[in-house]
């Protein structure tokens, strides 16, 4: 169990639905240089670490604490409609920022499908958003172009290396939203298609036996040796297609109903489990509302009660042909007096590899009291991460290789998250406020056993795979 508490200078905010935000008042108010310090202690259940050193800052990011062993625990970050990561929200100077939005809950995250198990960080920067608007509907269409290149290169003790490494994405999505308002009620629709193609190539050489220093790295062929291993080249590409579509449904100001259902389709999981799908439902019911009910005397100001359920995906821990068996060089051999390099299966293939999916289960309540300078937020949740992936020792035979990465583990998650803000002096020109957030996380591996089923063998078509 952890606990953890801070004090902020800014009231929590009353949000309808489980997400949270840190706008740009809050940011300017604690005087943070990075965007990451900026959202340590504003919301219940995320905990910031930063470490550094004389070469490198490593920075770690948790939503409702550990959710996977190999799948990776960082967050999901959405940089105005574009996935990203936490170094490059690292980088985002605090004053560049509008908001930054903080999805916890599955009934939010289920819509980022086998992305979202982590959380979600959304942000938006200060730049200029268009949305066109065509017979009552909103269409939004999004096209994103990254290229990243890293090179690498050294001299020392008559050995020389060099390195290159290539990335590009290519995201494009295309939203179209539909509202129908009613006497007392409102519908709004919201249909998504998307697609991301990512590409990898790079190589390293390295050469050694150099007779003078004056070339350094930058004429590899002047070491007379190349030493095996010392050479290599790779290349991966992958692509993820979805389709989002969601629904809203609003009564009398007071009841919300929210229905979402997204498919993901992605390169990287095995033949066998090509798509998933990952639905959410959540509701509120406003108790009690000052303004809504006309009572000018009451002190409380309002009263939200939150539930919601939804499944989310973790791809985090499969690489491109994960699924697949793959052949490396691995020596050279002397055959026929001639020297070739012999290749060997490194790799089993699993065609049933696919991703950890987060069941998740949360109610909450916001209330506001005394003209909202008293503001109060409580949630629990309780997750059950299944298809946990790991990699597991296995028989050769009837696998060809003794390690296999496959989905049978499971875990437990839950906890309880407490915000409260305070205004206990307000006048016209000034304020003074106080903000706590308190929050308690339980998790525990259930199990890592199971049974597989051994597709390729049908002599041998279960074993027991133990962690």
């Amino acid at each position: 169990m952890v606990a953890s508490a801070s004090k902020t200078n800014k009231v929590i905010r009353s949000i309808p639905s489980p997400a949270e935000q840190v706008n740009v008042e809050q940011m300017k108010k604690s005087m943070q240089t990075s965007s990451l310090d900026a959202l340590s202690g504003q919301v219940a259940g995320v905990q910031v670490q930063t470490t550094s050193n004389h070469e490198v800052m490593v920075n770690a990011v948790r939503v409702r604490g550990t959710t996977s062993l190999t799948g990776g625990n960082d967050p999901l970050v959405i940089i105005d409609g574009v996935a990203s990561d936490l170094a490059t929200l690292s980088t985002i100077y605090p004053p560049d920022i509008e908001s930054i939005t903080v999805l916890k809950n599955a009934s939010e995250t289920s819509q980022y499908g086998s992305r979202g198990a982590a959380g979600v960080i959304e942000v938006t920067t200060k730049k200029v958003r268009a949305d066109v608007s065509i017979f009552h509907m909103n269409l939004t269409a999004l096209a994103s172009y990254t290229y990243t290149s890293f090179d690498r290169a050294h001299y020392y003790s008559k050995e020389a290396y060099r390195a290159d490494a290539k990335k590009t994405e290519i995201l494009g999505n295309i939203a179209i939203e539909k509202i129908f308002k009613f006497p007392t009620s409102q519908l709004n629709l919201t249909a998504m298609g998307e697609i991301l193609y990512v590409k990898s190539k790079g190589f390293h050489v390295t050469a050694t036996g150099f007779t003078t220093d004056a070339f350094g790295y930058d004429n590899l062929a002047a070491g007379a040796l190349r030493p095996w291993e010392g050479t290599g080249s790779f290349y991966s590409d992958s692509h993820l297609g979805s389709f989002l579509f969601k629904a809203n449904y609003s009564l009398l100001q007071r009841y919300s109903l929210t229905l979402s259902a997204r498919t993901d389709g992605s390169s990287k999981v095995g033949k066998n489990n090509r798509r998933g799908f990952f639905p959410s439902v959540s509701g509120s019911w406003l108790i009690w509302d000052k303004e809504l009910d006309g009572s000018q005397q009451s002190f409380v100001n309002y009263i939200k009660l939150r539930m919601g359920y939804g499944l989310s995906g973790n791809l985090g821990g499969i690489d491109a042909y994960n699924s697949m068996q793959l052949v490396a060089p691995n020596g050279v051999i002397n055959t026929g007096g001639k020297t070739v390099t012999a290749l060997s299966v490194i790799r089993n293939a699993n065609p049933d590899l696919k991703w950890e999916v987060k069941h998740t289960f949360n109610v909450g309540l916001n209330a506001a009291f005394w003209d909202k300078r008293i503001i109060l937020y409580m949630d629990y949740y309780y997750s059950r991460i299944t298809d946990m992936l790991y990699m597991y020792d296995v028989p050769v035979p009837p696998f060809t290789y003794d390690k296999m990465l496959a989905n049978l583990g499971v875990m437990r998650n839950s906890g309880f998250e407490i915000g409260f803000g305070i205004i206990p002096f307000k006048r016209s020109d000034s304020e003074l406020s106080f903000g706590m957030n308190l929050s308690f996380e339980r998790n525990k591996l259930i199990s890592l056993d199971g049974d597989y089923n051994v597709s390729t063998s049908p002599l041998l078509p279960l074993r027991v795979l133990r962690g």
